[in-house]
């Protein structure tokens, strides 16, 4: 049986391809509902480096998706089912696993899912109540990477908890992913204050989560947090990377979520006076995919995600997808495609 599969042989070009696909126990899906995110970007307009785009292209793109089951060869799974595809894989058995040199990810190290149909293991779906909208859920891998964020930085700070006090949290950037951070935060128990701080009011004024909310122009000098997460990036991420070392605690924590190509030069001088943590977090596992899932099983009328949700694109051919690529470098709101090549 063979499948297209669309792939970005250079910056810009899409080429469609045909590969063979095996029918064993694993279930066939077709992804339906794929969001474009600042990765796919990067490799579209070619701004990742020239030896890292050699290396990395042809490729198809795309790591965040919801699918539809076609086929359940153990007939477990009814067809027309939809599910949210994972990108790493099989569950890793740790946290280091996922940040290994050559550890498995779509739209990566592996082809994305930009894909007529796909042959996946069942650990690498989450099956979607039939009750439930689809759409909401492509947000799930996004998410996920918040929870995964969330669950580590958490469990370094109980190393130097001084009380049984919440833990107050800063967030560093008003975009999607400030965002969802922000909202993943919120529903935490063990959170308390939680301080937002960015730069664009029209984006700031639908965090209605935080507590407080301050622009990049305020003053809030008295401001004190446990943990900070920078989700800026780019060349925006060396202020906002310095700007919450200055208002972390002694031994608290610094969770870079942002991606930047180019270095940043941060105050290491004020990392070593108050003892901060640094820690790098972009990927998840199983277990956050599973939390974030939850969470948006448990959003009523899923309103904090139509928020950030732009118009559904309907894709059926490579004109369709460069489109929508070009609409998304344009956009504040979250893609979504409906996959039908």
């Amino acid at each position: 049986m063979l499948k297209e599969v669309v792939k970005l042989v250079k910056p810009g070009v899409f080429v469609p391809t045909f590969e063979a696909i095996k029918l064993n126990e694993k279930v066939i899906v077709k992804p339906e509902y794929l969001s474009i995110c600042a990765a796919d970007v990067r490799y579209y307009l070619g701004q990742r480096p020239k030896k890292v785009l050699k290396k990395k292209l042809p490729l198809a793109l795309i790591h965040e998706a919801v699918g539809r089951v076609v086929y359940d060869p153990l007939g477990c799974i009814k067809k027309g089912t939809y599910c949210v595809l994972l990108p790493g894989g099989n569950d890793v058995t740790d946290e280091i696993s996922n940040y290994r040199e050559h550890a498995f990810f779509r739209s990566s190290s592996a082809d994305g899912f930009c894909q007529e149909v796909m042959s996946m293991d069942r650990e690498e779906i989450i099956l979607i109540p039939d009750n439930e909208d689809p759409i909401p859920f492509v947000f799930t891998e996004l998410i996920s990477v918040c929870c995964h964020a969330l669950r580590r930085a958490k469990s370094l700070y109980e190393i130097y908890r001084r009380d049984n006090n919440k833990i107050n949290i800063g967030v560093w950037g008003d975009g999607i992913l400030g965002y969802l951070m922000s909202l993943v935060i919120s529903k935490d128990e063990l959170c308390g204050e939680l301080t937002v701080i960015g730069k664009h009011e029209e984006r700031m004024s639908l965090i209605s989560c935080a507590q407080h909310k301050y622009s990049t122009y305020d003053m809030y000098n008295n401001l004190s947090v446990d943990i900070a997460f920078e989700c800026v990036g780019g060349e925006g991420a060396v202020n906002a990377i310095n700007d919450a070392i200055e208002h972390l605690k002694p031994c608290g924590i610094l969770v870079l979520m942002g991606v930047s190509e180019h270095g940043q030069l941060i105050n290491t001088r004020r990392v070593l006076e108050k003892g901060l943590t640094i820690i790098g977090s972009s990927r998840s596992r199983k277990i956050d995919f599973e939390s974030a899932f939850d969470l948006i099983k448990k959003l009523t009328n899923k309103g904090p995600l139509q928020k950030i949700l732009g118009r559904l694109e309907l894709v059926e051919n490579i004109q369709d997808l460069i489109n929508s690529f070009e609409k998304h470098i344009k956009m504040q709101e979250k893609e979504v495609i409906y996959f039908n090549i």
